[in-house]
């Protein structure tokens, strides 16, 4: 037996300002790249074994039952497929609403325990065939038609599978999708099944014969909580609606390429995109593969939103249209849209424009930010210049993203396994921000000197698309020790009242994720009344998790010693509140938790706080809650508590960058003009000799010829005096000897 999808109880929990509530989320996801034909056919095989008789008793029912018209009110027998039990189950279910394009069939067990009730019917009808959201592209037309004019149409297949005879109506069934879904995990929100309008598809014994989607009641309409959201199952339409439409032209096409035009159709019609939050947590992943997680409908809905804001719902189209699939269709469509463009280069513009991302359209890429507002992970982040790292395992089109920040000049030396790394620099000053070219390898050098600000980002990912890569970064140079870095989870622009029902001896936790080479010089808040409280600074748990109860140390070794620093509220203007640490030398890296105790005595002094965040750092810890004992809860916004950080003279450090191998490159640029660049690296201390020769072996040039130590070096080659042609130039290092040739052209 298959199981399909791993179901993982996650419980959120909220705070209000005047009670306790327990939020349970469930997630939704699209049941069809979970639908192989080879599982398809497993289940048919299944069904057959447990239920013998049933193909020919279902053909006998819709044998006598198809010789009504259909009309509201018939009732038909659907083929389903249950995802739990990986066989087909049969559905009965009647035809509640009909418009110009759609029909919608409900289960009759739906209608009677009550989860669906007539006028859900009504509210899909009319987001089908007659209005959508504000947001969508046209809030006059209906998901069926703003699909059909941004994507193409569907197959319009009749019950012999030809295209273009059926009714003209995409049929909906509504029904409790069977997928073992608990509250706090995933569920399948709905599905397309190629096997009702594809002959080939395995059999066609368990054929509903028809432009069919299946969309979930329980918990997609009616959810675990008993709670009617109707609107919350809107999108799967327009989802599930674009997966029929793309098999009418493509029906090989990739899931990365099929989800995200499902997810960007969401869009289309007024739903919005996923919050990117879980890919931008760890984008060294391959950026077509797809594993069925959420992360994965996250990256390729992002990737869809970017490729129609740089190229147009032209393209948009194009990619959804063309039989090709996977990269040969996207270049297709891109010449089919005049286009020249490969999925390695707007790959390299995305993952650029993420980390831009600033909610504000760049004008060099085009991209408007995330929907939500969500930021890049950062594989590494400092402050100052100085650090170091390795990869081993970079994945095809996987991209990392390493800051400095409060840097005055850096030097960053870099070493891959392959030369498909590709390296772009982000330099961002008060003239704005220059995207540069970083060779592997290479050193590269950036200064910020009389520029208030001073933001180095590195962009390194893989430019094929297989197997994993491995790559090596140092860097040195000089910080700016002036310099103090506010770190803030709040966006300075909204708030909210505080939890008022904080008492004594409750207390805050906001967690700042680390930050290389930083120390914590200070904390400011906002309260918005007087009092006492004291604050600690401890390590963060990393494996914290908010369902353990009771309170299972979110906050654990602290970071200096003595008794948590004491101080008085009197200033209740916005960040009046400061606690001074630079006595305690406390490191801002590994992952941080700033600790607020309330009190002692009354009044207490109460934190605001911006409830506008889509990924919130803070939490509570209630030191007396009646028959729970002392219990942490998710705050629901982040508090106005701020960290101010300054590069340090001690940085945590990875092991220092080294060659493997005595290596020489070829020189950069090349031909050349002016001066070229020559890198080779050294294994084991060597008297090395690095010389230029003309054709006829006559040394023009000396350029390097001493003892050195295992490292990667540069030297600058400027011909002055020489004519232009070809020359050589020669490494000796040891008994390792190597040559290469380059042109000068004056």
């Amino acid at each position: 037996m298959h199981r399909i999808l791993p179901f993982i109880l996650v419980v959120f929990l909220a705070i209000y300002t005047s009670s306790v509530a327990y939020a349970q989320r469930t997630q939704g996801i699209c049941g069809f790249p979970l639908l192989s034909d080879s599982l398809a056919e497993a289940g048919w095989k299944n069904t057959l074994a447990r239920f013998p008789g049933i193909s020919e008793a279902v053909t006998a029912w819709n044998i006598e039952k198809g010789t009504e018209p259909l009309r509201l009110g018939v009732q038909e027998l659907f083929w389903t497929f249950n995802f739990e039990r990986s066989n087909f189950d049969t559905v009965r279910a009647e035809l509640i609403a009909s418009g110009s394009s759609s029909h919608v069939w409900v289960a009759l067990s739906e209608m009677s325990n009550g989860r669906i009730r007539v006028s859900d019917v009504s509210a899909i009808i009319q987001v089908l065939e007659q209005k959508t959201p504000r947001a969508s592209k046209d809030s006059t037309k209906g998901i069926l038609s703003l699909v059909r004019q941004y994507f193409g149409n569907p197959p319009n297949i009749n019950s012999q599978f030809v295209k273009g005879a059926g009714d003209g109506r995409t049929h909906v069934l509504i029904y409790d999708i069977k997928d073992g879904a608990k509250p706090g995990g995933l569920f399948v929100k709905g599905y397309f099944h190629r096997v009702d309008v594809d002959p080939t598809s395995t059999s066609s014994l368990y054929s509903n014969r028809r432009d069919l989607l299946y969309i979930d009641s329980y918990p997609g309409i009616m959810g675990f909580d008993g709670k009617r959201d109707i609107d919350n199952s809107m999108d799967v339409l327009s989802h599930e609606f674009q997966h029929l439409v793309h098999w009418n032209y493509d029906p090989s096409e990739i899931k990365f390429f099929n989800e995200g035009l499902s997810e960007y159709a969401q869009l289309v019609t007024g739903y919005g995109l996923r919050d990117p939050s879980r890919y931008y947590r760890n984008t060294n992943v391959a950026l077509l593969d797809w594993s069925d997680n959420l992360a994965d409908y996250e990256r390729a809905g992002l990737w869809t939103y970017y490729t129609s804001v740089q190229f147009g719902d032209q393209f948009i189209r194009a990619l959804t249209q063309n039989p090709k699939s996977g990269l040969a269709g996207f270049d297709a469509a891109a010449a089919q849209s005049g286009l020249s463009i490969t999925v390695e280069r707007v790959a390299e513009d995305f993952f650029i424009a993420n980390a831009i991302n600033d909610r504000s359209i760049h004008p060099a890429y085009g991209y408007p930010g995330t929907p939500m507002g969500s930021t890049v992970g950062w594989y590494r982040d400092y402050l100052g210049a100085n650090g170091s790292g390795s990869r081993t395992n970079l994945q095809p089109f996987g991209v990392d993203y390493l800051r400095f920040r409060l840097v005055d000049s850096i030097r960053v030396s870099f070493l891959s396994s392959s030369e498909d790394l590709r390296i772009k620099a982000l330099q961002k000053t008060d003239q704005g921000m220059r995207v540069l070219d970083v060779r592997s390898p290479g050193i590269h050098t950036a200064t910020f000197r009389g520029s208030l600000v001073s933001e180095f980002v590195l962009v390194v990912y893989s430019g094929k698309t297989s197997g994993p890569m491995s790559y090596s970064v140092s860097s040195f140079g000089t910080g700016r020790k002036s310099g103090v870095f506010e770190y803030a989870h709040d966006d300075g622009k909204t708030f909210t009242n505080p939890n008022t029902m904080l008492r004594n001896n409750d207390t805050v936790f906001v967690v700042f994720p680390g930050i290389r080479g930083a120390r914590v010089d200070s904390v400011r808040m906002w309260f918005e009344t007087q009092g006492d409280a004291s604050l600690m600074i401890r390590d963060a748990n990393p494996t914290y998790d908010i369902s353990l109860q009771p309170m299972s140390g979110l906050g654990q070794r602290p970071r200096f010693s003595g008794n948590p620093v004491s101080f008085a509220v009197t200033d209740t203007s916005r960040l009046g509140t400061g606690v001074d640490l630079r006595q305690y030398d406390i490191g801002g890296y590994p992952d941080f938790v700033v600790q607020v105790i309330y009190g002692p005595g009354a009044p207490h002094p109460l934190l605001r706080r911006d409830i506008m965040q889509s990924s919130v750092m803070s939490y509570l810890s209630l030191n007396d809650q009646a028959s729970m004992g002392r219990v942490m809860f998710r705050s629901t916004g982040d508090f106005y508590l701020r960290a101010y950080l300054s590069p340090s003279d001690i940085v945590e450090r990875d092991p220092l960058l080294l060659p493997e191998r005595f290596a020489l490159y070829q020189n950069y640029p090349n031909p050349f003009n002016q001066r070229t660049s020559i890198l080779y690296e050294i294994l084991d201390e060597s008297a090395v000799r690095l010389a230029v020769y003309d054709l006829l072996g006559r040394e023009v040039a000396l350029l390097v010829d001493e003892v050195q130590l295992p490292y990667v070096y540069e030297v600058t080659f400027n011909p002055d005096g020489l004519s232009s042609g070809i020359y050589l130039y020669r490494l000796n290092a040891g008994s390792f000897t190597s040559t290469k040739k380059m042109v000068y052209l004056k």
